[in-house]
Protein backbone atom coordinates (compact mmCIF):
# COMPACT_ATOMS: atom_id res chain seq x y z
CA UNK A 1 0.00 0.00 0.00
CA UNK A 2 1.07 3.56 -1.09
CA UNK A 3 2.02 5.92 1.79
CA UNK A 4 -0.45 8.73 2.69
CA UNK A 5 -3.30 6.84 0.73
CA UNK A 6 -6.08 5.29 2.98
CA UNK A 7 -8.27 3.07 1.21
CA UNK A 8 -11.07 3.78 2.76
CA UNK A 9 -11.30 7.34 2.09
CA UNK A 10 -14.59 7.99 -0.36
CA UNK A 11 -14.06 10.68 -3.19
CA UNK A 12 -15.86 13.45 -2.58
CA UNK A 13 -15.97 15.08 -6.11
CA UNK A 14 -19.59 16.63 -7.28
CA UNK A 15 -20.52 16.42 -11.18
CA UNK A 16 -22.71 19.28 -12.05
CA UNK A 17 -25.17 17.55 -14.59
CA UNK A 18 -27.02 21.29 -15.64
CA UNK A 19 -25.11 21.12 -18.51
CA UNK A 20 -26.76 17.31 -19.25
CA UNK A 21 -30.00 18.38 -18.57
CA UNK A 22 -30.05 21.27 -20.74
CA UNK A 23 -28.90 19.53 -23.61
CA UNK A 24 -31.92 16.62 -22.99
CA UNK A 25 -34.31 19.61 -23.04
CA UNK A 26 -33.13 21.01 -26.25
CA UNK A 27 -32.24 17.73 -28.21
CA UNK A 28 -34.93 15.01 -26.64
CA UNK A 29 -38.30 14.57 -27.48
CA UNK A 30 -40.54 15.24 -24.53
CA UNK A 31 -41.74 11.95 -23.89
CA UNK A 32 -38.23 9.95 -23.92
CA UNK A 33 -37.88 8.50 -20.96
CA UNK A 34 -34.15 9.29 -20.29
CA UNK A 35 -35.50 13.39 -20.25
CA UNK A 36 -37.91 12.14 -16.87
CA UNK A 37 -35.27 10.23 -15.47
CA UNK A 38 -32.32 12.66 -15.31
CA UNK A 39 -34.76 15.87 -15.36
CA UNK A 40 -35.75 14.45 -11.75
CA UNK A 41 -32.39 14.16 -10.87
CA UNK A 42 -30.36 16.61 -8.71
CA UNK A 43 -28.26 19.59 -10.09
CA UNK A 44 -24.95 17.98 -8.44
CA UNK A 45 -24.66 14.70 -7.90
CA UNK A 46 -21.56 12.83 -6.34
CA UNK A 47 -19.25 11.67 -8.57
CA UNK A 48 -19.89 7.96 -7.41
CA UNK A 49 -23.41 8.39 -7.65
CA UNK A 50 -23.09 10.36 -11.04
CA UNK A 51 -21.51 6.63 -12.34
CA UNK A 52 -23.53 4.26 -10.90
CA UNK A 53 -26.23 5.95 -12.30
CA UNK A 54 -24.46 6.75 -15.59
CA UNK A 55 -24.69 3.07 -16.49
CA UNK A 56 -28.68 3.11 -15.87
CA UNK A 57 -28.97 6.45 -18.12
CA UNK A 58 -26.90 4.73 -21.06
CA UNK A 59 -28.89 1.73 -20.56
CA UNK A 60 -32.45 3.82 -21.09
CA UNK A 61 -30.99 5.41 -24.27
CA UNK A 62 -29.40 2.37 -25.77
CA UNK A 63 -33.08 0.64 -25.18
CA UNK A 64 -34.81 3.51 -27.21
CA UNK A 65 -32.76 3.44 -30.09
CA UNK A 66 -32.55 0.08 -30.86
Amino acid sequence: MRKGKNPQTRCTAKVDIKPLKSLILAKFPSNHTLRFVLLAERDVLEAEEFLTKLETWLNILRSRIE
